[in-house]
């Protein structure tokens, strides 16, 4: 019990320095952005201006998505979700998805590629939670990733279930933090809890719609390097 105590204790302290940092940082930009438009001698330079707002609305965007996350978070807690279920033709989904996460500013320096089934796969799902799902696993992958990101995606169909793999050339998970990573505020070690930016929430939410989908998610080494996460969904003719 002391040991599970103190490990509970340390996940806690781990995310409230993340979330201090990840708060503190836009915030401190934005300041530091707003005092020099304070000044009037900063018209004479409308290049240097318009980079400065720019700044702004970039860490404010990276703030609002931040804070979205935790309130997402929190009102799945209390058990308020509720899901708005509508037919999806996966195969389109995915290409839509995969086209707004590579002009996206985490998918932009990567390689992603989407290899279709070949017939329509319909599903019961909420689009909202489903891309949000999808874009976590998509927005790690770039993430945990050393070099130059290139994903793959495919989609085929088993029995009554559709299989969508995500596979990643990351720096992998080990075997034995894989039961762990779905769970709140868990990240895996990595020295400088700072070296990767995160609250250890977001395949919390993954799992938890996965759940509420009654769908299932597994995770495997990928051979040529990185991981395969899978999510098997039940599908609708």
């Amino acid at each position: 019990v002391i040991i599970r105590q103190r490990q509970l204790s340390e996940i806690q302290k781990n995310f409230i320095n993340n979330l201090t940092h990840e708060l503190k940082t836009p915030i401190s930009s934005i300041a530091l952005s707003a005092n020099v438009l304070n000044d009037k001698k900063i018209l004479k330079t409308p290049e240097r201006l318009f980079e400065y707002v720019k700044i702004i609305l970039e860490q404010n965007n990276r703030l609002s998505a931040n804070v979205e996350k935790v309130l997402n978070l929190a009102s799945l807690e209390k058990n308020k979700l509720e899901l708005n279920l509508e037919k999806i033709e996966l195969n389109n989904f995915l290409t839509e998805l995969t086209e707004y996460f590579k002009k996206s500013d985490s998918g932009k320096n990567a390689k992603v590629t989407l290899k279709n089934d070949i017939q329509p796969l319909f599903i019961l799902a909420d689009k909202f939670h489903l891309m949000n799902l999808a874009l976590n696993i998509l927005e790690n992958s770039v993430k945990y990733c050393d070099a130059t990101p290139e994903i793959e995606i495919d989609i085929t169909h088993l029995n009554k279930n559709c299989l969508v793999r995500i596979a990643d050339n990351g720096i992998g998970i080990p075997l034995k933090y894989r039961k762990k990573i779905f769970k709140k505020f868990y990240r895996i070690p990595t020295g400088n809890i700072h070296n990767v930016k995160g609250f250890g929430l977001g395949l919390d939410y993954v799992k938890k719609i996965v759940d509420a989908h009654h769908w299932k998610i597994k995770v495997d080494d990928n051979p040529s390097g990185g991981s395969i996460f899978t999510l098997i969904i039940k599908f609708k003719k």
